[in-house]
């Protein structure tokens, strides 16, 4: 992982996001392939949750697809969706590692959550706030995972040094990391789920959680997904102006 001696200075945050939405634009497949995988799942009962099993397999490798594909945007270089499908592939076990690594700090904000409200809308958003505060440290490891390093304890060490070293020029793109969009898509319907089982009459049935809830999921999760893309691309083209970066990233 080399550093870029002389980096091109920063056009500005608003300047990398008109720049990611050029990307998106010119390549429709991509947004549309991540509307897919993070938005699908949702439509699917839970009863059926075993048709969203390979969906939600292949989204745990998709993060790095996407950096990658918008850096071959940036570069205006082809990038087909058989390739899509084969690197996230191979970022799966990459990125299944470090979300092992990350368990704890969910685990302590559902706990967190529990002791400060006994009650499962305190336990949704304990883990609203860890994941929020996850979101922060984890902007340049992801791509770093993706594009500089196979190695998870290397790309933390990396992405989060990035996130000291670089302040404050990169407050916006840490602030306003992308996965926060998906944060808010998962906590509405969540505090609604919540407010259903907590309204249950005691000793009843839970009723099931309504069919439109489901639908306003799916819709907000698309949005976020198409939001958020941008900001990721956002954040590549940060990253990506700071290190040498081979045409396939890290393989």
């Amino acid at each position: 992982m080399d550093r870029v001696d002389h980096p091109v200075p920063d056009p500005g945050f608003r300047a990398d996001l008109g720049s990611a939405f050029r990307v998106l634009r010119a390549r429709p497949l991509l947004p549309l392939m991540s509307v897919a995988v993070w938005a699908l799942p949702t439509l699917v009962p839970p009863a059926l949750f075993f048709l969203a099993l390979p969906v939600s397999i292949f989204s745990i490798g998709y993060p790095g697809t996407e950096r990658l594909w918008i850096l071959k945007g940036f570069r205006g270089l082809p990038f087909t969706f058989e390739e899509a499908l084969s690197r996230t592939g191979w970022y799966i076990g990459r990125f299944f590692r470090l979300g092992l690594l990350l368990i704890p700090i969910g685990v302590a904000g559902v706990v967190l959550g529990w002791v400060v409200d006994r009650s499962f809308t305190g336990v949704i958003v304990g883990a609203a706030v860890a994941s929020l505060l996850l979101d922060f440290g984890l902007t340049f490891v992801t791509p770093a995972l993706a594009l500089s390093t196979k190695r998870v304890r290397e790309a933390l060490r990396l992405g989060l040094r990035m996130v000291r070293s670089e302040w404050p020029a990169n407050a916006l793109y840490v602030l306003v990391p992308p996965l926060a969009i998906i944060l808010i898509a998962q906590l509405i319907p969540g505090l609604i789920t919540a407010r259903h089982i907590a309204h249950a009459r005691p000793g009843g049935l839970i009723q099931p959680v309504p069919e439109s809830l489901r639908l306003v999921s799916s819709g907000i999760a698309a949005v976020a997904a198409l939001v958020g893309l941008i900001f990721k691309g956002a954040t590549v083209a940060f990253y990506a102006r700071r290190f040498e970066i081979g045409p396939d990233g890290a393989r």
